[in-house]
């Protein structure tokens, strides 16, 4: 949903859509309310959000999938599943104490970071 809205701002659509070429703040609400779950105060904070900036739905969802792939990658090196992993506390607050230790990263270096750290 997020996506659509950031891209619909801010990109230009092809094809068919629910949202109209170049969407006014109030094409956008109404958007959300036909197509979310999303209460109007979300809704008028959601369209405000996404115009004014540009890119940052599709940035975090890039962030949150790197972030999962390297989850994946350090759970399975230690052949563990996903309960087991997240269990043992002490494997999850690694992981997440690596990512928070480093700061503002690009994505590319936070990589490197945790593969060098946990031998990948």
């Amino acid at each position: 949903m997020r996506r659509a809205v950031d891209t619909a701002y801010h990109g230009d659509i092809k094809g068919e859509s629910d949202l109209p070429k170049d969407p006014s703040i109030s094409d956008i609400r109404n958007f959300l309310k036909n197509n979310s779950a999303l209460g109007v105060g979300d809704i008028a904070a959601e369209s405000k959000r996404y115009l004014n900036l540009p890119g940052q739905a599709t940035s975090y969802n890039a962030g949150k999938e790197e972030m999962l792939k390297l989850y994946d990658k350090v759970r399975k090196s230690k052949n563990l599943s996903r309960k087991d992993f997240v269990s043992n506390k002490e494997n999850i607050k690694e992981f997440l104490n690596l990512i928070l230790e480093t700061g503002a990263l690009p994505l590319d270096t936070l990589k490197e970071i945790i593969e060098l750290h946990y031998n990948l």
